[in-house]
């Protein structure tokens, strides 16, 4: 059985999921089946309003991890072509 951990980390790790493209309606059906187990939770009954909060910090969450990740990235590919360049006219300028 899915916890509400399990799946908050689902949904905001579900881009890197499928770094080849993602199923079609799998996002949704997670979704879903969140909406589902927060319902279903008798210990702690959830309102629909609850349910939207809880599902809109998830969606936030896993913008924020994209954009990170996205940021990471390009500063390390920044820096890659920095160093290429510089390397490259430091070679031309032996020549």
């Amino acid at each position: 059985m899915h916890s509400r951990i399990e799946l908050f980390n689902q949904i905001i790790l579900f881009r890197f999921s499928f770094p080849f493209g993602r199923p079609e309606g799998a996002l949704k059906a997670t979704l879903s089946l969140l909406e589902r187990v927060l319902t279903k939770d008798i210990s702690a009954p959830i309102s629909r309003e609850d349910i939207r909060y809880f599902i809109r910090k998830c969606l936030e969450n896993a913008a924020y991890t994209n954009y990170t990740r996205v940021s990471d990235q390009a500063k390390i590919e920044g820096n890659l072509m920095f160093i290429f360049f510089y390397n490259n006219k430091k070679n031309q300028s032996a020549r």
